[in-house]
């Protein structure tokens, strides 16, 4: 029975390495973006403060 979770587990753990692989594969023409974007909501709570403390922002 413990051999058999471990076959199970290991099949999962492919199949999802398997995907997550074919996603990154498939969404690498939009990676330049996908990351501008997060990186930049990642930094609204940021930016937003420096508003609020009365810096001004940096233009690129």
């Amino acid at each position: 029975m413990d051999g058999l979770m471990t076959v199970t587990g290991f099949a999962a753990g492919l199949a999802a390495g398997l995907f997550l692989a074919l996603l990154v594969f498939g969404l690498r023409r939009y990676a330049s973006r996908l990351g501008a974007g997060l990186l930049r909501g990642l930094s609204f709570p940021f930016r937003l403060l420096l508003r609020l403390v009365g810096r001004p922002e940096r233009r690129q």
